[in-house]
């Protein structure tokens, strides 16, 4: 709700996939979208691979895969997931 006080419908939504990556089920099952789920369905979502606001250690990512850092520590996604 305050998101909506700060900016306007035309602002779009960064958000970072580490921040939801443990919920892909969760989304899934949903079937509604990120936007939806967060209750900002009048903004664009943009899923960024890494949180820009936090430093991101480098020599992780993988030849089919790239590295987030969630809560829980490192995660690896690939296209398929």
């Amino acid at each position: 709700d305050a998101f909506h006080l700060v900016c306007s419908k035309e602002v779009p939504l960064s958000v970072p996939a580490q921040h939801f990556s443990d919920h892909v089920k969760t989304l899934e099952t949903y079937k509604k979208g990120v936007a939806q789920f967060a209750a900002l369905k009048s903004h664009s979502v943009c899923v960024t691979v890494q949180d820009a606001a936090k430093t991101t250690p480098s020599g992780y990512n993988e030849k089919k895969g790239v590295s987030l850092w969630t809560y829980g520590g490192r995660q690896v996604i690939t296209s398929e997931k």
